[in-house]
């Protein structure tokens, strides 16, 4: 008899579990947007950080931590001109509920790799705008201020494995990351 070439799971592994397919498509799609645009801001002097899909600007600042003149309003611009010759990722939606179903696999998967968050709130809370809920501000205690509770390096690992859709609520600056 033949038994099959894959290792035997681990103790407490969740065989069950595999990402929904949705999530492979964010990621290739996310990819592809953090390249075009983060090509385009170089080409326009800013200098980029991206990461999971989001793609932000680093700003020149003075030794006290202060913009340097003139600085905001290129950054501003550049993203202007960017965003209008970049267009979003496809899978960007206003469709609440579907979003909200997107958030519980985001939840189920942060769960699979070790990271269980509180519920999210209902449905109904959520899709009316009442409640707002993020699998990564709740990941990180990006909400309560502060050093995150997981770090950057890891927070940037799981955005390529469980990514969160069309939510942006992920801070790019590690510095801010404690």
């Amino acid at each position: 008899m033949l038994s099959a070439c894959s290792p035997a799971p681990l103790e407490g592994e969740d065989v069950s579990y595999s990402p929904p397919a949705w999530m492979a498509d964010v990621v290739a799609q996310d990819e592809e947007y953090m390249s075009a645009m983060t090509t385009c801001l170089e080409d326009r002097g800013q200098t980029v950080v991206a990461h999971g899909g989001k793609v932000g600007m680093e700003t020149l600042s003075d030794e006290d931590g202060q913009t340097l003149p003139g600085v905001s309003e290129l950054a501003d611009e550049a993203w202007g001109e960017c965003s209008a010759l970049v267009p979003e990722q496809a899978y960007i939606s206003d469709d609440r509920d579907l979003e909200y179903d997107r958030m519980f696999d985001t939840v189920e998967c942060l769960a699979h790799e070790g990271y269980p968050l509180a519920a999210p709130p209902s449905r109904e809370a959520w899709v009316s705008g009442s409640v707002e809920y993020s699998p990564y501000a709740e990941l990180t205690g990006a909400d309560e201020g502060g050093t995150w509770a997981v770090e950057a390096d890891e927070v940037l690992r799981l955005l390529e494995v469980c990514p969160a859709s069309s939510q942006k609520l992920v801070l790019l600056d590690s510095t801010d990351a404690g």
